[in-house]
């Protein structure tokens, strides 16, 4: 029961920072976004295209959010791996990230367990 109620709030969640974050983004002229928040470590709230991660067009329109947003692109892990990354601190802590997949056989060599 504990590990429903789990997956439930976590669905909540994840609805109502999508509604919050695309109502605002629309209140700027900008399409939705596909929002996560991840409790794992610390608070992450991750925006992707939500036609895909890897979808045409995916990290221009990822990058008129990350501008609306102020996030300065980052290369978290290393060149050459087929990803850009736009990340940055809220102002209560939480970090906040959007990316999006622009060289889908580059990523999927450095990223074999998360294939896209």
């Amino acid at each position: 029961m504990v590990e429903r109620i789990g997956a439930l709030l976590d669905q909540l969640i994840d609805r109502g920072v999508n509604q919050e974050l695309n109502a605002w983004g629309a209140a700027h002229g900008l399409p939705p976004l596909a929002w996560q928040m991840s409790l794992a470590d610390d608070v992450t709230i991750e925006g992707t295209d939500p036609n895909g991660r890897a979808a045409p067009g995916a990290g221009e329109f990822c990058a008129r959010w990350a501008d609306l947003l102020e996030l300065p692109e980052m290369d978290p892990f290393g060149p050459n791996e087929g990803l850009i990354s736009w990340r940055g601190p809220t102002d209560d802590g939480k970090t906040i990230e959007i990316y999006a997949i622009t060289d889908v056989e580059l990523y999927n060599s450095a990223y074999p367990d998360d294939l896209v």
